[in-house]
């Protein structure tokens, strides 16, 4: 098995910790003339990057006083650039720039929140596969949905706290970040977070030890069930 990257693994867990991010949402702000695409330059803008094709450059898409796309009709400012061809203008044109877009992902090889129909791109890293974090709201909460068998449990698992829901088929948990605010520790309650540590949400290596067996008890505890079905 290929070497994991820790020091990504942890600036994501510790980015996922911090961030407010899920509770902004994004829209599609640009048009790429390369892929032919809208998209959302906060979820996928450096996905869009092509120097071997100079011309094919990113459009941005912005909306006037009353809400409504403004489109290019140049691949740049006059005198530069050219007009953009008829077929693709039309494509770009009817695409969707309005409607807000919540994010639902988290990329820990990038460390950032997304919108997943919007950007496919996050999750094919070379040096990470598989690290997107599925995002879901559960009230208040922002949760991660988890199998249990995925790679980075071990690693994001100790930034996540106890099931908000099970689901009926023992399939996944939502499990709720643990963000990083000044609280009393998640683990006993009591004790008060340290400053600074990589474990902001616990008091103590006791507290952190006790949660990390809780997640590898819960994991023990599905992966039993499911050598008996």
């Amino acid at each position: 098995a290929d070497e994991i990257p820790m020091g990504l693994v942890r600036r994501g867990r510790q980015r996922l910790q911090f961030d407010k991010h899920f509770s902004e949402t994004c829209r599609r702000d640009r048009f790429c003339l390369r892929c032919v695409a809208a998209y959302c330059s906060h979820c996928c803008g450096n996905h869009h990057f092509h120097p071997e094709w100079p011309d094919l450059r990113v459009l941005p898409i912005d909306l006037d006083a009353e809400g409504r796309p403004i489109f290019p009709a140049r691949t740049a400012p006059a005198p530069d650039g050219h007009p953009i061809p008829p077929d693709i203008a039309k494509f770009m044109r009817a695409q969707d720039y309005t409607s807000p877009l919540p994010r639902d992902a988290f990329c820990i090889h990038c460390s950032k929140s997304f919108r997943a129909d919007v950007c496919a791109h996050h999750g094919d890293h070379a040096r990470l596969r598989d690290c997107v974090l599925r995002i879901q709201k559960r009230g208040w909460r922002t949760c991660v949905r988890c199998a249990g068998d995925e790679w980075w449990v071990p690693h994001i698992g100790v930034a996540l706290g106890d099931p908000v829901l099970v689901d009926e088929q023992g399939r996944y948990e939502l499990l709720p970040v643990l963000t990083r605010v000044r609280r009393p520790c998640v683990e006993c309650g009591v004790g008060a977070h340290r400053i600074p540590r990589e474990f902001f949400p616990f008091c103590s290596e006791t507290c952190t030890r006790k949660h990390i067996r809780r997640i590898q008890e819960r994991r023990e505890a599905r992966l039993a069930a499911y050598s008996v079905q």
